[in-house]
C-alpha cells in the first residue's frame, strides 16, 4: 500500500544505487536522498507513521533532466510513502526549494490544501 505524502524537508545526503526496491520487487538504478523531515502537511492513508528520517528514491533518469536536490537545502516534496517508509517520487511529483514557496503556497499547504485533502480522503484511500 502506498500513500500520497506532502512534507518538508532538508537534503542531508545522497548517493546513488542500483538495488531492489522492497516496495515496487524490481531492480532499479535510482538517485537515492537521505532527508530530515521538518513538516508533514498531508499523508491520505490514516495510521501512516513517517519517520523522522526518510530515504528519497528517484529513478536516476529523472534526476540529470527533471530533479535535482541540493544537500543541506530544504524542500516541499510531494510522492508516495510505502510501507518501508521510503519515499518514492517521479515526473508527476511536485518538488520547491522551501525558500521559493510563496507565503501565499505556505498559508494553503497549512490550512486550505489540508482541509481539503482531508475531504477527499475517501477518494484516495
Amino acid at each position: 500500500m502506498f500513500s500520497l505524502a506532502v512534507l518538508r524537508a532538508r537534503v542531508l545526503s545522497e548517493h546513488q544505487e542500483e538495488a531492489l526496491d522492497s516496495d515496487l520487487l524490481e531492480v532499479a538504478r535510482e538517485q537515492i536522498y537521505t532527508l530530515k523531515v521538518i513538516q508533514i502537511f498531508f499523508v491520505n492513508v490514516r495510521g501512516v507513521r513517517i519517520p523522522d528520517k526518510v530515504s528519497l528514491y528517484v529513478p536516476s533518469k529523472l534526476t540529470s533532466a527533471y530533479l535535482s536536490l541540493e544537500r543541506d537545502w530544504e524542500y516541499l516534496l510531494t510522492g508516495y510513502i510505502g510501507y518501508t517508509g521510503n519515499l518514492r517520487m517521479n515526473l508527476c511529483d511536485w518538488h520547491k526549494k522551501w525558500a521559493d514557496v510563496t507565503p501565499l503556497e505556505r498559508r494553503g499547504l497549512r490550512g486550505q490544501y489540508a482541509r481539503n485533502c482531508r475531504r477527499h480522503d475517501d477518494i484516495f484511500s
